[in-house]
């Protein structure tokens, strides 16, 4: 909910901004600064995927839409620029295991079944330098790259097991993580627009342990580890002052 009253809040500035953008053209200043706001796409990069040391296939992902919003400032030399950024991100996927757990004395019940779904909120500081190999007028259009950092502030696991089945899993995930960003960005006077794609660099979580239980009764438990690295698709509109 929160998320989303910021959304409305950065569409009412953007708005604002396309308004007083129509009685000029954006000033060639040295330093700008804005605002974005947007939706993401993450896409899960399976890196290692164990049970109880045993090696088990590539999961199956389903990723859902997110949003985010970003504040950023801007160094200008005449085709050149470097771009700092302070964001939060709010990210979202399911997994499904696609190995089974099996009990002595308990009919298998298949991992399809079971689905891992994480609800992420961060806080991102990406350093950007861009080129800009169209800038005429009014007119921008512009490639660029760099190191992001992401703070994980908040997170919530969704577990999910078939009935009379409950499946439970402590994944510890690392707080701070490495990312590296391309995109391309455009902008017509103060109205900006751009597509990005961010790749995981470090892994997201650390070995943990499960425990599957029917009737409240524990039948079966070890150990599971889903390495893993977030890429994130993003698309973005803006106003730049």
């Amino acid at each position: 909910m929160r998320s989303r009253i910021l959304l409305l809040f950065c569409m009412h500035l953007l708005f604002a901004g396309i308004i007083s953008a129509q009685s000029g053209t954006l000033s060639k200043k040295r330093f700008n600064w804005g605002i974005r706001a947007g939706v993401n796409a993450p896409f899960v990069d399976m890196r290692k995927s164990q049970i109880n040391g045993i090696k088990i296939e590539e999961l199956s992902t389903n990723s859902k839409m997110g949003l985010f919003i970003s504040l950023f400032s801007r160094i200008n030399f005449k085709r050149h620029y470097l771009q700092l950024e302070t964001a939060t991100h709010y990210t979202r996927y399911r997994m499904s295991l696609p190995t089974e757990f099996v009990s002595t004395t308990e009919t298998r019940i298949y991992a399809e079944a079971i689905t891992i779904g994480n609800k992420i909120y961060s806080f991102d500081i990406p350093l950007l330098y861009g080129y800009n190999f169209i800038k005429q007028g009014p007119y921008e259009l512009s490639f660029f790259v760099g190191p992001k950092l992401k703070y994980l502030y908040k997170r919530k696991n969704e577990l999910f097991a078939p009935e009379p089945y409950e499946f439970k899993m402590d994944e510890h995930i690392r707080p701070l993580t490495a990312n590296f960003v391309l995109g391309l960005g455009t902008s017509i006077s103060r109205f900006s627009i751009d597509f990005r794609y961010e790749f995981g660099i470090t892994n997201l979580t650390h070995p943990t342990t499960y425990t599957l239980y029917k009737d409240g009764t524990s039948i079966s438990e070890g150990n599971i580890y889903l390495k893993r690295g977030i890429n994130l698709l993003s698309f973005s509109i803006g106003i730049i002052l």
